[in-house]
């Protein structure tokens, strides 16, 4: 998937959780953190075009197969991110670290 297709997943997740959680401050930015975590299991290209010094579709791009394509690498990051919240009680982290597991892992679903 293209990665605005990733974007609006992410986005629709978040909507997602916005309604379980029912957060009484600003939707925005919980919608806009969707859509970037939407995207960030595609962040590893990055890393492969810094390698390749450019733009390089090659028999060795496998990107799906790379730790960042994988469940428990996002849900880790979300994990830690919701614990700086809880240990923090800050909710508005605690929140973030939701979406943030969610959009990931709708990017994951999407590329299934």
């Amino acid at each position: 998937m293209k990665i605005l297709g990733h974007a609006a997943g992410g986005y629709l997740a978040s909507q997602l959780v916005l309604k379980l959680i029912k957060p009484q401050e600003n939707h925005e930015k919980y919608q806009v953190l969707g859509a970037i975590a939407g995207t960030m299991p595609d962040w590893d290209f990055l890393w492969y075009l810094y390698q390749k010094k450019g733009v390089a579709y090659d028999s060795d791009f496998r990107h799906h197969t790379w730790i960042t394509h994988t469940f428990p690498f996002h849900w880790l990051i979300a994990l830690a991110v919701y614990l700086v919240g809880y240990f923090k009680k800050d909710r508005n982290i605690k929140n973030s670290a939701a979406v943030l597991a969610t959009s990931s892992t709708t990017h994951l679903l999407q590329d299934m």
